[in-house]
């Protein structure tokens, strides 16, 4: 046996609750990964009994060193659990292991938000619930347990499964007996349904004690009952005797023996008949029988015996069917109902050995405080992971395999599963798939080597395809340990997508020239070794960096009392270069209009101009020019007319 790939750092519990939450915590642990080094969360979570539906789930994962510490950088992890409404689990999350920083030794879960179906969202209160432990059913005294399986016969059989504590009311909140609190205004536990009026009715400690003491004056009762009637019998007997004169006696005896034939010596042989058919195993015959006889001698009791026995019959032949029927008939009668779990447990059993392992398990599991039951519904579990595993049903195994955790050798069988559902994919090239798969097989056999050779066969296909970044990739997750022409085909894809990578520069500068983005082309050539790149880089420079106008806002029509006016956009020069802009503006009827000033690129300028001597229909034109004052050079120019 290889050493565990998955060191298990610790396991999570969790002690509080948020009250009307539609998501509870089921179980977790905090793993570290001896093959990566990686630390991975794996959390179970459980969908309670809410009005809506489910849709996503945000968990937030608070991380501290060894130490105790907030890890830097990472101290607070988000991980979402999405389209849980269409689980056919109504638990979720123990498959998704969430990778966390591996500084990570110690952890706290919490919840962030749950959102619905319909768009509504459940975010959690500040205030968590602490509930004190609750006293388990089995801590009881005989007689009070037995009154609790006496109570079980007024609550519906699927409930019994979770009753394992006594229900407590608590000042904003009850606990269920199956462990969960849940608001006072709820009249059904959120986890599993029960109704807390018949809850406490049934299983409250008070109640319990009160149902026990009511049974006991109950069967106080009848017997008092069936002392009075004898003592009545034998009192009527005297007094009649006493009355009778001597002539009446020979009538008398007459009349007692008649009576005694037809009411007694006749009944009690039919009883006799009755019980020898019993003692012949005559079942069906000895209840027609008994059950013609009336309340004689009790009889009617003798019916309830003669079911009993057949049901044993029924049993012991493994006709369970047939005996739970009887058995179902005449509960609480002797040991029917410790005979109905035996007769559970054995069917379950048959059933295990035809291979139904679903109703096996739900067999077993209906009697699971029975004997072994516990045992067997892991065992019917194991046996179903195996057949569905020999019949290549490989997903399905490995859930129940890893369901299962230590039961005998199903970490193994784990490892196995999934080790042939990723060998499956990779027959059917499903590469991708298969290297999902494979690390959970946990260097199973040639695992690691298999994930490598999936990698490398899904580079080549890149390879092929020109597809370089991607070759590149999963070459390198291929390796060289098993693929040593990897250490050549890197560095040739990786001058291939370089090549690619400058062609496709290359061409996209040539692009933006003929768009007249001589900037941009300058931009994309400058650095790159291509061709004859270096040398337009330096034939667009010029033109890339030359400045110019862009704009010119012009109006088409004013009123008398309005400017004109335009304005425009300084662009283009080295960076942090000045220049000066000049504006004049003429027309036959104004005044010349001219001003200076100072500009860098990216600067936004605006003129007015206006004469109040001008009249309608004047017309003009005006110049703005970008020069240099030092040598009076003009370096851009922009012309617009006037229509006033």
């Amino acid at each position: 046996m290889t050493e565990e790939r998955y060191l298990r750092l610790f396991d999570i519990q969790f002690s509080t609750y948020y009250l009307n939450s539609p998501i509870e915590f089921i179980k977790g642990a905090l793993l570290l990964d001896r093959a990566s080094e990686l630390v991975v969360l794996q959390l179970k979570f459980g969908v309670l009994a809410f009005p809506k539906n489910v849709s996503s789930f945000i968990v937030k994962v608070l991380c501290y060193d060894d130490e105790g510490l907030e890890i830097p950088q990472n101290d607070v992890v988000f991980h979402s659990y999405r389209d849980i409404n269409l689980l056919t689990d109504s638990s979720f999350g123990d498959k998704t292991p969430i990778l966390l920083d591996q500084r990570t030794r110690k952890i706290k879960v919490d919840f962030e938000k749950v959102t619905f179906t319909d768009g509504s969202t459940w975010i959690p209160p500040q205030e968590r619930l602490t509930p004190p432990a609750q006293e388990g059913i089995q801590g009881l005294g005989r007689e009070m347990k037995d009154q609790v399986e006496r109570s079980k016969n007024l609550i519906p059989a699927r409930m019994w499964k979770y009753i394992n504590y006594l229900p407590v009311q608590q000042n904003k909140y009850w606990q269920c007996t199956c462990g969960r609190p849940n608001d006072n205004v709820d009249h059904q536990c959120c986890r599993c349904g029960f109704d807390k009026s018949s809850l406490f009715e049934n299983l409250e400690i008070e109640s319990i004690q009160q149902n026990l003491e009511k049974y006991k004056e109950e069967q106080k009762k009848q017997q008092e009952i069936r002392a009075e009637k004898i003592a009545e019998l034998k009192h009527q007997a005297v007094l009649l005797l006493k009355g009778l004169g001597v002539a009446a006696i020979t009538g008398f005896v007459l009349f007692v023996f008649y009576f005694a034939i037809t009411r007694y010596a006749i009944p009690f042989y039919q009883f006799n008949q009755a019980s020898t058919s019993l003692e012949n195993h005559n079942f069906d015959q000895s209840i027609d029988q008994f059950t013609a006889l009336g309340p004689f001698n009790n009889a009617d009791q003798m019916v309830i015996e003669a079911k009993f026995q057949q049901a044993n019959d029924f049993l012991q032949k493994k006709e369970y069917d047939s005996a739970l029927q009887l058995y179902n008939e005449i509960t609480p009668y002797k040991e029917s109902k410790a005979s109905i779990k035996l007769c559970l447990y054995e069917k379950a059993k048959l059933l295990l050995i035809e291979k139904k392992f679903d109703e096996a398990i739900t067999l077993f599991t209906s009697v699971i405080d029975y004997s072994d039951s516990s045992t067997y519904v892991s065992e019917a579990t194991y046996q179903k992971a195996i057949y569905l595993l020999e019949h290549k049903q490989y997903d399905q195994a490995g859930e129940l395999f890893d369901q299962l955790g230590i039961f005998k050798d199903s970490k193994e069988y784990f490892k196995q599963t999934y080790y042939e559902f990723a060998k499956q994919m990779m027959a059917n090239k499903q590469y991708s798939m298969a290297i999902e798969y494979f690390p959970a097989a946990s260097e199973y056999k040639d695992s690691l080597e298999l994930m490598a050779k999936c990698h490398y066969l899904l580079a080549e296909d890149f390879y092929q395809r020109k597809e370089w970044q991607k070759a590149i990739s999963e070459y390198a997750l291929a390796g060289e340990k098993y693929f040593p022409d990897v250490a050549e085909k890197i560095p040739f894809a990786q001058t291939a997508l370089q090549e690619e990578r400058n062609l496709s520069d290359y061409n996209l500068a040539k692009q933006k020239v003929a768009s007249g983005d001589y900037l941009a082309a300058y931009d994309l050539l400058k650095d790159l070794d291509y061709k004859d790149s270096k040398k337009l880089a330096l034939e667009y420079k010029p033109k890339a960096f030359a400045w110019r106008i862009d704009g010119g806002s012009v109006k088409s029509s004013y009123s008398r009392s309005e400017r004109f006016s335009i304005s425009f956009y300084v662009k283009g020069g080295y960076p942090n270069d000045f220049v000066n802009i000049y504006v004049t503006c003429t027309t036959p009827d104004w005044t010349q209009k001219s001003e200076i000033k100072k500009a860098v690129a990216g600067d936004h300028f605006g003129w007015d101009f206006w004469n109040i001597t001008s009249f309608y229909g004047s017309t003009g034109t005006g110049t703005f020019r970008v020069f240099n004052t030092a040598t009076g050079e003009t370096l851009a120019l922009y012309n617009f007319n006037i229509t006033y």
